[in-house]
């Protein structure tokens, strides 16, 4: 393995072990949120990672799909942007999705360039993790509870969290630094 790749592994963990960080302080810092039916979602920049709790993962249906653990539901999203900037929308039984734009090159241009990553949640079916460029579901488990797309060497260039019928909300991911976690649990009450 060369240095750069060496670099890039050491710059990744820590970049992962920031946000698992950050989203397992939420998880026990908030008294509302976090207890043990919360089987939280994490979504993080870099080359696209998403890990799960312990109660709940993934799992892979198609080269097209992951879905997560059936009759979890969403029931909040906390996010942190780039400038270290936090908040958190409430879902409660609603439908939405979070979009991410993961990139192939630094404009985010060209056909076979982009892909639209998005978790979908939806009363009455599971959450889903899809994507336009297809393959999703050959996503690398690196743990068993942490994927990586397949495209290592992509990076996130944004993020948008849609509750409802609402407006897309933006998350500044200047540099892929940037991350939500997604709050579920069984009962689709906010996450005790």
């Amino acid at each position: 393995m060369s240095f750069t790749e060496k670099a890039t592994l050491v710059g990744v963990s820590v970049g992962i072990s920031a946000l698992l960080a950050w989203g397992i302080s939420k998880s026990i810092s908030e008294g509302t949120r976090g207890g043990s039916d919360d089987a939280p979602i994490i979504v993080g920049g870099g080359s696209l990672y998403f890990g799960t709790g312990a109660l709940a993962t993934f799992t892979r249906v198609s080269d097209d799909e992951l879905r997560f653990a059936p009759d979890f539901k969403v029931s909040a999203i906390d996010w942190i942007d780039s400038d270290g900037k936090t908040g958190s929308v409430p879902v409660l039984l609603n439908e939405g999705n979070i979009t991410v734009k993961f990139c192939g090159n630094q404009n985010c241009t060209g056909a076979g360039n982009v892909d639209m990553v998005r978790l979908s949640f939806k009363p009455g079916s599971p959450i889903s993790l899809t994507n336009e460029l297809k393959g999703v579901g050959n996503s690398h488990r690196l743990l068993p509870n942490l994927w990586r797309h397949p495209k290592k060497n992509w990076t996130v260039d944004s993020m948008a969290i849609t509750v409802g019928v609402g407006v897309p909300m933006p998350v500044k991911c200047l540099e892929s630094a940037c991350g939500v976690y997604v709050h579920s649990c069984t009962d689709g009450k906010l996450c005790k």
